[in-house]
């Protein structure tokens, strides 16, 4: 039995000596990069929640600066004195200190300026001023507002008006089941005669959507944020308050926020970490068996050639075992003992390959978030600083230059939301301002008339789309005009389109060029367009076309007398009732500027 068993000894040792070394190598190296790739998503997941801290305290900062200017300003103060026996708006002195307290708001809400927070003041009747104007007048938000108050003025000290009092989270009646609502931050303003009679509290809340607008792009895993008190603010309500009561398998990172204590968590399967090699390495496996299973069938016939072979692999998984992961197996012949060599060596190339994806990806993603989270605070930066310099011109008496900043800011706010869907109003708000800001910096007068009916102020807009083609005009048509430079934009309805004309006395454009222009725009050729200096013209019909669809259409024409026309033709029924995308402060008190 054992004379005859010489070969199947030979086959036993071709798997102690390549199959299970190979399997000991890749087992190892497994276990290694796991071991190194959870490290790795620790250390990624803890900056991604640094940077969501820095955020979100930021945030917080800007409505701490917020509350304490109504706290501690003695003008302010002054006002509230009346404001804090008002029971309702019953006569025009009130709706005055009403206007005048939305006011104060507008000065200072730039530096809070956010669509997911709720701002306002409530006096000791539980008369409410919110921030801004609400949808619905004294209707559903405000409803929601005195809610809110009603249910969190049992926690609010009158004693504490030195700081910022953390309230908790209420869910209004609208919100779904579960949601924490809006978390509730406020600061008491008292008058300054000794007793520190109870003017009014200041309430801001913060909607949970802000933070989910955070946790959003991040697909893996789940976040949660939670108060001091361990009370969920917003975020996955799977997760727990402490690391104690989390599961075992799950890589927990969390960080405490120095502005009232709330802590950040978040939380990664680690299935959806090792997935990927996991499956590398049994796919890895089951290839190994079966060249081994090869192997086997060709041992009788190889058994004094493979000894050698054996060896150099033998040799090959120990070092890679110690980490010398450059090494690779070196061919010295074509047999299959070789061909598992370059099998192996395949293997390990796989795997270094998905080490350094992961790496490579998770590097990205990181430079993705830093990038994401820089564009949000810059913008926001420059406004407020722009703010600051137009409050400062204003209160030095040079109105010109506060205006031509307030009109430099609409337009940077409007270069913020250039995705967004906007309305032929706000659109025409935005002629003007950048009129103002051409006028500056040319030194010259451009006339601007805009012919708006009233029916069709809300026709919906893509934001920034009029705004290339008036460029156009004052860059290209009145470039050459030193005086009378006017344009004029008519909106009118056709039948069941609307046609916007855009009209300049500039230099126009020979009658060729035009019907070149008309033909490519007509076509929508990609390619062939963009060999054409102006570009904007073919940007402004894709967009329109993408909000509007393939009805809408762009021609230009020599005007009746010098300059040139620019008409949009677009379907009309889109607009009928559509309410507005974004307003500004005019158009929220019901103006719009004159022609300028």
């Amino acid at each position: 039995m054992l004379r005859g068993s010489f070969y199947k000894r030979i086959q036993a040792s071709f798997l102690v000596f390549i199959l299970v070394p190979v399997m000991a190598v890749s087992v190892v190296s497994y276990q290694v990069t796991k071991s190194t790739l959870m490290e790795k998503i620790r250390l990624t997941n803890q900056s991604v929640l640094d940077l969501m801290a820095k955020d979100i305290t930021k945030l917080i900062d800007d409505l701490s600066y917020t509350t304490h200017y109504f706290a501690r300003d003695a003008s302010v103060r002054r006002q509230l004195v009346s404001f804090a026996d008002t029971k309702g708006i019953e006569d025009y002195s009130a709706y005055r200190r009403y206007m005048e307290i939305q006011g104060i708001f507008e000065s200072i809400a730039m530096k809070s300026l956010n669509k997911d927070i709720r701002m306002y003041l409530a006096n000791p009747h539980g008369f409410i001023i919110p921030y801004m104007d609400i949808p619905g007048g004294t209707g559903s938000g405000i409803e929601e507002m005195r809610h809110d108050y009603e249910a969190l003025r049992p926690k609010i000290s009158l004693t504490a008006s030195d700081g910022l009092q953390w309230l908790g989270s209420v869910r209004g009646a609208a919100d779904a089941p579960g949601s924490p609502g809006y978390y509730y931050i406020a600061r008491v303003v008292t008058g300054e005669s000794p007793e520190q009679r109870e003017l009014a509290a200041l309430m801001v809340g913060i909607s949970a959507a802000y933070f989910e607008s955070l946790f959003e792009p991040f697909r893996e895993g789940a976040f949660a944020l939670f108060a001091s008190d361990g009370a969920r603010v917003a975020g996955s309500a799977a997760l727990p308050y402490t690391a104690e009561e989390a599961a075992g398998d799950e890589v927990r990172n969390e960080t405490i926020l120095p502005k009232g204590g709330w802590k950040l968590v978040y939380q990664t399967p680690k299935h959806s970490i090792t997935g990927e090699i996991t499956q590398a390495f049994f796919w890895s496996a089951l290839f190994i068996f079966l060249f081994s299973g090869l192997f086997l069938l060709l041992s009788v016939f190889l058994a004094k050639r493979l000894h050698l072979p054996v060896k150099r692999l033998q040799a090959l998984a120990k070092q890679y075992g110690q980490g010398n992961r450059k090494l690779r197996y070196q061919p010295s012949g074509i047999d299959e003992i070789e061909e598992l060599g370059g099998a192996v060596n395949g293997m390990l190339d796989d795997i270094d390959k998905l080490i350094a994806g992961i790496e490579e990806e998770q590097h990205q993603k990181r430079v993705l978030e830093l990038q994401a989270l820089y564009a949000q605070i810059r913008p926001h930066f420059l406004l407020n600083t722009l703010n600051s310099v137009r409050c400062s011109l204003v209160l030095e008496g040079d109105r010109r230059h506060g205006g031509q900043i307030e009109s430099l800011m609409s337009l940077l706010r409007a270069y913020m939301k250039a995705g967004e869907l906007a309305t032929l109003r706000s659109e025409c708000q935005l002629l003007r301002h950048y009129t103002d800001i051409m006028e500056m910096r040319s030194d010259r007068q451009i006339g601007l008339e805009i012919m708006l009916p009233p029916e069709l102020e809300e026709f919906p807009m893509p934001m920034l789309a009029l705004q290339p083609l008036i460029e156009n005009a004052v860059v290209h048509g009145l470039s050459d005009r030193e005086e009378g430079a006017r344009i004029e934009v008519e909106v009118r309805r056709d039948a069941d389109r609307v046609e916007i004309l855009i009209r300049d006395n500039g230099a126009g454009a020979p009658q060729a060029r035009l019907d070149e222009l008309n033909r490519l725009l007509g076509a929508g050729g990609a390619d062939e367009t963009a060999a054409y200096e102006r570009v904007g013209l073919y940007n402004v019909l894709q967009r329109l076309r993408l909000t509007f669809g393939e009805g809408a259409a762009m021609k230009l024409s020599p005007g009746p007398v010098e300059g040139l026309e620019v008409l949009l033709r677009l379907p009309g029924s889109a607009g009928l009732g559509a309410g507005p995308a974004g307003r500004t402060g005019e158009e929220r008190q019901g103006r719009l500027p004159t022609a300028g």
